[in-house]
């Protein structure tokens, strides 16, 4: 289901923590995503319960990895992206499907500029409306940094638009392996989608860019929340407030 080479450019890895179906759906669209490009599919089983183990264990070209019980995803990732041999990992949630030709923009750009730390896909919804163009971050009455989804729910028009942000999800995200471990890679003891802006507010913190490439596109099923607790926000407004700039309440909510 991969194009894996000896020496592969992109080293993808793909967290699947439900139903096989849906990894299976990942795999798929993944194997069409990313054509024409050398890569090699890590895909790490988070505990799931039902037949993923044993139906990856029977699909060719790929490397599984298991966790016997369910670790979250930024320790899965981390536990992927230990096994990966391309200077280029991107990451991909397996309740994600990429549009053909989705990967080629990222390591397009990705190669063209040492500058570049992260580049993200925009995130379609199933129905074809943007839920996510990088996130942007603003404050509330109960928090001081807010994330907010750039361009949500504005129809997915087609666009070779590409734009810098402040951080944007791992749903589908390409960071440089170098810049990754330079930074330390996921700050495991966070949740949900906290460890996915923190990582991009350390590239950022070492003078890299974080880009949204609006032509590499996946459609997100949206079943893994993407929710901040009160414990992790006030986490990362610890670290990150004033190195982060917040937009004004009424544009950030326009998107």
């Amino acid at each position: 289901m991969s194009t894996a080479a000896a020496t592969p450019r992109v080293s993808v890895v793909v967290v699947a923590d439900g139903p096989w179906d849906e990894t299976f759906r990942c795999l798929t669209a993944l194997a069409q995503g990313a054509a024409g490009i050398p890569h090699e599919v890590i895909v790490v089983d988070d505990g799931t319960s039902d037949e993923t183990a044993a139906a990856l264990a029977r699909l060719p070209g790929i490397t599984s990895l298991r966790g016997d019980v369910p670790q979250g995803f930024a320790a899965a990732a981390t536990a992927g992206a230990s096994q990966a041999r391309a200077p280029l990992l991107v990451f991909l949630h397996a309740d994600a499907a990429p549009h053909p030709g989705w990967l080629a923009p990222l390591v397009r750009l990705a190669e063209a500029d040492p500058a570049i730390g992260a580049v993200s896909s925009r995130l379609l919804g199933p129905s074809g409306l943007v839920e996510a163009d990088g996130v942007i971050f603003t404050s509330s009455d109960e928090h001081p940094m807010v994330p907010v989804a750039v361009g949500a729910a504005e129809p997915g028009i087609p666009s070779l638009e590409v734009s810098e942000v402040p951080a944007a999800s791992c749903v589908a995200l390409l960071v440089r392996r170098e810049a990754f471990e330079a930074v330390g890679g996921f700050d495991q003891g966070l949740g949900g989608a906290a460890p996915d802006l923190d990582l991009c507010f350390r590239l950022r913190a070492r003078g890299l860019l974080v880009l949204v490439a609006r032509e590499s596109v996946a459609v997100h099923q949206a079943r893994c929340s993407g929710e901040i607790s009160d414990g992790d926000a006030a986490t990362l407004a610890q670290r990150w407030l004033g190195a982060v700039a917040l937009a004004p309440r009424a544009s950030a909510a326009a998107g």
